[in-house]
């Protein structure tokens, strides 16, 4: 049977970046030897994240450059 240890973490959502990285720094210390497949797993989520918010914001920015040419 799996072992499940839990952990609870309060955040300070007015430093989001210190969290996420005390919080990602947590997990992957609790996971010898497989460091490097956990932040590969959330470098490909956060790409995926990124991309989806650049081409959210690209309609926008066409339509500001258009009215800034106008």
């Amino acid at each position: 049977m799996a072992r499940v240890t839990r952990i609870d973490v309060s955040l300070d959502l007015s430093l989001p970046v210190e969290e996420v990285i005390d919080v990602i720094s947590l997990v992957i210390n609790a996971h010898p030897g497989q460091q490097l497949r956990i932040l590969q797993a959330i470098d490909q989520h956060i790409g995926d994240a990124m991309a989806a918010l650049e081409k959210a914001q690209q309609p926008a920015q066409e339509n500001v450059e258009k009215n800034n040419a106008e």
